[in-house]
């Protein structure tokens, strides 16, 4: 779009409300994404906001979660310092690590929801992300299979009650060989999650998790030929 379209769109929707529209510079793009530190907090360090997360700019989400990161710190500060705790120690920041992650990442995944595709042929495909909430759940993985018509979505393995799971990668092998991979958050853990596909159905398969209970996550997968 040329600027003078841009300047006469933008015109219409504001029809003038804020006075005379130019356009000062040549349009500029960013690439959406979902991205979340390691670990939000080190001994005499806290991370919030942009420098702990960053989600698809969906209604101001992120900025909502900015200010949940602030206002949870400053309250583990304060009851910290009221106990006579020293507020920087790292115990005392992993209150507010593990007050925040859980809803971080819940709204994290909740933004990004199909995350992957792989596709075998033209009638063997794969799509993963995560699904809305559900009673039982914050959120789950999702799974969807093309067979050349249609998109159908396929069941995947129960994660615990109360837990998100969320799929960020995948990757088709055969028609009975697919790999799928992502996370699964409860309120005290975050780990890697690696589904297998049989030609029937999905199942779990353990996976390392070298940050321990702290953020763990498989964010893509591949294969390589044999030889």
């Amino acid at each position: 779009m040329r600027h003078a379209a841009r300047v006469e769109q933008a015109a219409h929707h504001f029809a003038l409300r804020l006075g005379e529209i130019r356009v000062l510079d040549k349009p500029r793009a960013w690439p959406l994404g979902l991205t979340l530190a390691r670990a939000f907090v080190a001994p005499r360090l806290g991370l919030a906001g942009d420098a702990a997360h960053g989600i698809h700019p969906i209604a101001g989400q992120g900025l909502n979660l900015g200010f949940k990161d602030v206002a949870a710190l400053a309250e583990v500060v304060v009851e910290a310092d009221r106990l006579g705790q020293d507020i920087g120690a790292l115990d005392v920041l992993e209150r507010y690590q593990q007050w925040r992650r859980f809803d971080t990442l819940s709204m994290g995944v909740t933004t990004d929801v199909l995350s992957a595709v792989s596709a075998r042929t033209p009638s063997d495909a794969w799509a993963v992300g995560f699904q809305s909430p559900s009673e039982d759940y914050p959120g789950s993985p999702l799974t969807e299979h093309w067979n050349g018509t249609k998109w159908r979505a396929v069941a995947t393995p129960d994660i615990p009650q109360g837990c998100y799971g969320s799929l960020s990668g995948v990757e088709a092998l055969a028609a009975n060989d697919a790999w799928a991979v992502g996370t699964v958050g409860c309120p005290t853990y975050v780990h890697t999650l690696t589904l297998h596909w049989d030609g029937s159905a999905w199942s779990t398969v353990d996976s390392p998790n070298p940050g321990g209970k702290a953020f763990n996550t498989f964010n893509a997968v591949t294969s390589l030929a044999d030889g």
